[in-house]
C-alpha cells in the first residue's frame, strides 16, 4: 500500500508499486470511474477517454481521439478552458463549472477537475475528469421555481 503524507512525501510497502508499474492504477481509473475521465498529451488532444466520455456526449471513439479537447466546449467557454490548460500545464490542480457540447446539439454542466501527469518531474500530460451535473442543476432549478 502506498502512504502519502502532507509534504508529498510517498512510502510505498512494494505490493501497490507492481499495479502502478503494470498500469491497472490508471486503468482502473478510466475504467471503473463512472464520470467522464480524460487524458491530454500537452497540445491539448485527447489521447485516453473512458466509457463515461463516450456516453455523456454521444461521439464515438474515432471522433474523440487525437482532437483538441476544446472541440467540446462552446465558443463562449473555449478562452476559459485555454487558460486552465495552459495553469494546468505549469503545474496547478484545478477546478472549474464548464459546459461541454453534446454531439446531439445539446449542453452538458460538468464540474472540471485538471490534474498535470508528472513523470520524474516533468509533467507529460494532463488528467481531466468531469461529473455532470446537468440532472442536478435542473433539478435545484425546478425546485427553486416551486
Amino acid at each position: 500500500m502506498i502512504h502519502s503524507s502532507f509534504d508529498g512525501s510517498v512510502k510505498n510497502d512494494g505490493k501497490t508499486n507492481k499495479i502502478v508499474e503494470s498500469n491497472l492504477f490508471d486503468h482502473s481509473l478510466f475504467k471503473f470511474n463512472p464520470d467522464m475521465v480524460i487524458f491530454l498529451n500537452m497540445n491539448a488532444n485527447i489521447v485516453h477517454i473512458n466509457h463515461g466520455f463516450v456516453k455523456a456526449l454521444g461521439y464515438t471513439l474515432q471522433e474523440i481521439i487525437l482532437t483538441p479537447f476544446e472541440r467540446f466546449f462552446p465558443s463562449s467557454e473555449i478562452a476559459h478552458y485555454q487558460k486552465l490548460f495552459t495553469q494546468a500545464t505549469a503545474g496547478e490542480v484545478l477546478c472549474a463549472h464548464m459546459t461541454l457540447l453534446q454531439k446531439n446539439g445539446e449542453t452538458c454542466s460538468v464540474s472540471l477537475n485538471m490534474i498535470p501527469a508528472r513523470f520524474h518531474d516533468q509533467i507529460m500530460g494532463i488528467f481531466v475528469t468531469a461529473k455532470d451535473n446537468t440532472n442536478l442543476i435542473k433539478t435545484e432549478k425546478k425546485v427553486s421555481g416551486m
